[in-house]
């Protein structure tokens, strides 16, 4: 009996499919795992430099004229946001009268994936944390940091003023 070709060709290809038969084997198994933990980062960094920003004044008033500064933000995970203050404002040297020693402004917040958050710093408390509200996803792009000057009703006293805007990102138990 003869074979033709065509299933010569056949048997060939399903003998080299078919595993050899052997009177004992042993296979080993290995199980692969990873522990991501939950992180983030702001500016590339888990621990982040500040930034400075210097607002204007001229003649004796400050720039109304918004600031805007992108962080990168990543996280692999759902995240609170918290804004706060530490002077609710940046505050200066003592007021005497027909001066102020305060500028008031509005800080806003946003990034894909968070609850954009609004701080307004004539009405916030010095060193109080608001927010907490949970991302709708892991924020992983730039977070866009508003800050807009209010106009004062009085001229500013001369000096040095400061304050300390602080996002924090917390990651939910």
């Amino acid at each position: 009996m003869r074979i033709r070709p065509t299933l010569r060709a056949a048997g060939t290809a399903l003998a080299c499919i078919i595993l050899p038969t052997a009177a004992f084997a042993v296979s080993q198994d290995v199980n692969l795992s990873a522990d991501v933990a939950a992180e983030c980062t702001l500016n590339g960094s888990d621990n982040p430099a500040a930034i400075a920003q210097a607002i204007s004044v001229s003649g004796g008033q400050p720039s109304i004229t918004p600031i805007t500064i992108t962080v990168p933000v990543s996280c692999n995970t759902r995240t609170e946001t918290y804004l706060s203050t530490t002077n609710a404002g940046l505050r200066g040297p003592t007021q005497i009268d027909g001066l102020s020693n305060r500028i008031n402004y509005i800080a806003n917040v946003t990034a894909p994936g968070l609850a954009s958050w609004t701080i307004d710093t004539e009405t916030a408390e010095p060193g109080v944390v608001s927010g907490g509200l949970v991302s709708t996803s892991a924020p992983h792009d730039n977070m866009t940091i508003t800050i807009t000057p209010k106009k004062n009703s009085i001229p500013l006293r001369n000096g040095t003023y400061n304050d300390t805007l602080r996002i924090t990102l917390t990651i939910p138990q």
